[in-house]
C-alpha cells in the first residue's frame, strides 16, 4: 500500500507542475524577427575578412566552384576576390577594391576599383543602414568606369533583405554592370540568423544581352 500511495503522490505532483506551466505545451512561440543588421554584416566582412564558396553543376555534368574572399586592406579599404574552379582547375582570380567610411553604425562606400586596378568615378553613394526590415531594399553606390577603346561601364550597386523563415533572413549585395546593350551582375547573398551572424552563402551571376539571358547560382 505504501508504494501505491507514493505513486499517487508523484502523479499529483506532476499534474500540479504541468498546470503551473500552462499544461506543458501551451507556451507562446517566439515572435518573428522582422529586422536585421545590414551595415554590421558588411562591416565585419570589410574589417575582419571572410571566405565563402558555392557550387554548381551544369547539364553536361561539369563541376564548378566559386570561391569568394573578403579581406581588409588599408584602413578604410577592403577587397573582394573571386576565383572560379572548373572541374578542379582554378581560373585567374578577379579582385575588386573598395574604400569606405563608417559613421553612426552606417557604412558608406567612397571609392571602387575594378580587377585591373582602374578607379571608377563615384557619383552617388547611399550609406548601408545599421538595421533594416525584411522585405526592404536600397541603393548602395553608383560609379562609371572609362577605359581607352572601351565603352563606358556603369556600376550600380544595391542591397536586398528578404525573410527566409521567422528567425532568418538573406542579405544580398548586388553589383550590377551596364556596358552598351550588355547587362550583367554579381550578387553575394548571406544567410543571417536572428543575431545577424552569417550562417550560409550563395552567389548569383546574371547576364542579359538583347533577347538572351542567363542566371548561374552557386550555393
Amino acid at each position: 500500500m505504501l508504494k501505491i500511495q507514493n505513486k499517487n503522490y508523484v502523479g499529483l505532483a506532476c499534474a500540479a507542475l504541468l498546470a503551473a506551466c500552462g499544461g506543458g505545451g501551451s507556451s507562446s512561440p517566439p515572435a518573428p524577427v522582422t529586422s536585421f543588421a545590414v551595415a554590421g554584416v558588411v562591416s565585419s566582412l570589410t574589417n575582419k575578412g571572410a571566405s565563402f564558396s558555392g557550387n554548381r553543376t551544369d547539364a553536361e555534368g561539369n563541376q564548378f566552384k566559386l570561391n569568394v574572399t573578403y579581406a581588409p586592406q588599408t584602413v578604410g579599404g577592403y577587397s573582394r576576390q573571386e576565383t572560379l574552379v572548373t572541374n578542379g582547375l582554378a581560373g585567374a582570380p578577379a579582385l575588386a577594391s573598395f574604400n569606405f567610411t563608417e559613421t553612426a553604425g552606417q557604412l558608406t562606400v567612397t571609392g571602387w576599383k575594378n580587377a585591373q586596378g582602374v578607379a571608377g568615378a563615384l557619383f552617388a553613394s547611399t550609406p548601408l543602414p545599421a538595421m533594416a526590415s525584411v522585405g526592404t531594399n536600397g541603393k548602395w553606390f553608383t560609379a562609371t568606369l572609362s577605359a581607352p577603346s572601351q565603352e563606358t561601364l556603369l556600376l550600380d550597386a544595391s542591397w536586398t533583405l528578404e525573410a527566409l523563415s521567422e528567425s532568418t533572413a538573406e542579405l544580398c549585395l548586388r553589383l550590377g554592370y551596364v556596358s552598351g546593350l550588355t547587362v550583367f551582375s554579381d550578387s553575394d547573398c548571406f544567410k543571417l540568423d536572428a543575431r545577424g551572424n552569417v550562417t550560409g552563402f550563395s552567389a548569383i551571376k546574371d547576364f542579359r544581352k538583347s533577347t538572351f539571358s542567363s542566371q548561374l547560382i552557386y550555393q
